[in-house]
C-alpha cells in the first residue's frame, strides 16, 4: 500500500489554516513575544519569559507559542535575547504565523505500510476549538470510493488522526483529502 496526499487538497488545507489563524490562537497574544495580549513587546513580557525559563511561573501552553520567537519549537535563552532585541527596536515585532502542516504519517509516497495503520496529520499550532472537522472534511479514498473511517482530534488540537474502519487493500494507493469548503 502507498500513501498519497493530494497536493490540491494540501493547498486547500493550508489556505483554510491561514484563514483560521486569528481564530486558531488560544492565547490573547497574536504577536511573537507578546505574552500579555497588548500587541506590543515590553519589559513585562521579557520578565514573564524569564520567569517561565527559571521555573518560577510557567507559561500556559498556548502562550508558549508566542514565547517561541525564533520559531524553532523551543522556548529558551535564544528567545529571551530575541525579545530583548524587539523591545530595543533592533528587530521588528512579528505576527504569530498561521498553523501549518508539520508532518503526515505515513508521509506522501511512503511504501510498505501496514494495512491497519491510521493516517495522522500534525500541525504547528493548535486548531481552533470552534471548528468541527468531520469525515466529510478529512477522508481517505481508494478506487473512487471513500474508505469507512473515524476521525479523532488530539487533545492538544495539534493532530488529526484518521482511523480506518474497514480493511485496506494490499498494494493500493490510498489518497487522503481535506475539504476546507464551508469550514
Amino acid at each position: 500500500m502507498q500513501f498519497a496526499l493530494r497536493v490540491g487538497c494540501l493547498k486547500a488545507l493550508l489556505v483554510f489554516l491561514a484563514l483560521l489563524a486569528p481564530v486558531a490562537m488560544l492565547a490573547a497574544a497574536s504577536k511573537l513575544g507578546d505574552l500579555d495580549g497588548d500587541n506590543q513587546a515590553t519589559v513585562l513580557d521579557l520578565t514573564r519569559l524569564q520567569s517561565h525559563l527559571n521555573g518560577a511561573n510557567p507559561l500556559a501552553f498556548d502562550l508558549q507559542l508566542s514565547a517561541d520567537i525564533n520559531q524553532d519549537g523551543l522556548v529558551n535563552e535564544v528567545d529571551v535575547t530575541a525579545l530583548a532585541d524587539i523591545i530595543m527596536g533592533v528587530r521588528p515585532l512579528r505576527e504569530l504565523p498561521p498553523p501549518v502542516i508539520v508532518s503526515t504519517s505515513p508521509s506522501a509516497g511512503e511504501g510498505n505500510i501496514s494495512l491497519t495503520r491510521e493516517t495522522i496529520v500534525r500541525f504547528s499550532q493548535p486548531l481552533a476549538s470552534t471548528n468541527v472537522i468531520t469525515t466529510n472534511t478529512l477522508y481517505a479514498a481508494f478506487g473512487g470510493r471513500r474508505i469507512l473511517s473515524r476521525l479523532e482530534l488530539g487533545s492538544d488540537r495539534r493532530s488529526l488522526t484518521l482511523f480506518y474502519l474497514e480493511p485496506l487493500s494490499g498494494s493500493a494507493r490510498i489518497s487522503v483529502f481535506f475539504d476546507a469548503e464551508g469550514v
